[in-house]
């Protein structure tokens, strides 16, 4: 079993900055190149992307881990 690691690499602020300078970096591409050329269309398709991630992980989030896998116990079998 690995333990925590919160230093180098893994450290969480490290993990946050490299996650906002990407959306960053992204809607800056997007806004300066507009969707008239191909790197432009490319960073508005990146964008649709990491939007439509974001809210698949949110939604997969609230719901049960058993209820995902389909392993609960149904309520309507018998158990006699």
């Amino acid at each position: 079993m690995l333990s925590y690691d919160n230093s180098g690499i893994w450290k969480r602020n490290y993990q946050e900055f490299l996650e906002y300078g990407l959306i960053t970096a992204e809607v800056g591409g997007a806004v300066w190149e507009g969707g008239e050329t191909r790197l432009g269309r490319t960073f508005w398709t990146s964008i649709d992307s990491s939007v439509a991630a974001g809210l698949v992980a949110q939604v997969m989030r609230t719901i049960p881990a058993c209820m995902r896998w389909n392993c609960c116990p149904s309520t309507t079998e018998s158990h006699a």
